[in-house]
């Protein structure tokens, strides 16, 4: 039979054997701020993307550094509304085309 005691995070175990255990409770670690979003990896069309990241770190007395969530996020973004002159990858799903609204000076996704 053991007698456990919780203190802050430790969990402490005392068995009735000769043997003590002490055993670190889990705890969860914290993120950090979010990142400024990075530079659009296009300069024209509206296909590019940029991406932010956060830090994940031990809370204090933590061995393990574990934080529930993602650690980086994109997001669509175009510095211009300027059409790309030359070809550049479709950023279309595979079942879709990209195709061009010249009136709006942009890209979209389209049935082929």
């Amino acid at each position: 039979m053991n007698l456990c005691f919780a203190f802050f995070l430790l969990l402490v175990c005392i068995c009735y054997s000769d043997a003590i255990r002490v055993r670190r409770a889990p705890c969860d670690s914290t993120y950090g701020d979010w990142t400024e979003w990075s530079t659009c990896d296009k300069d024209c069309g509206f296909c590019g993307t940029q991406t932010r990241t956060r830090t994940c770190t031990a809370v204090s007395g933590c061995t393990e550094v574990t934080c529930t969530g993602d650690a980086s996020e994109s997001q669509a973004c175009s510095t211009t509304d300027d059409i790309c002159l030359a070809p550049s990858p479709s950023c279309c799903p595979h079942t879709y085309k990209k195709k061009a609204d010249i009136s709006e000076k942009r890209f979209y996704c389209g049935l082929e």
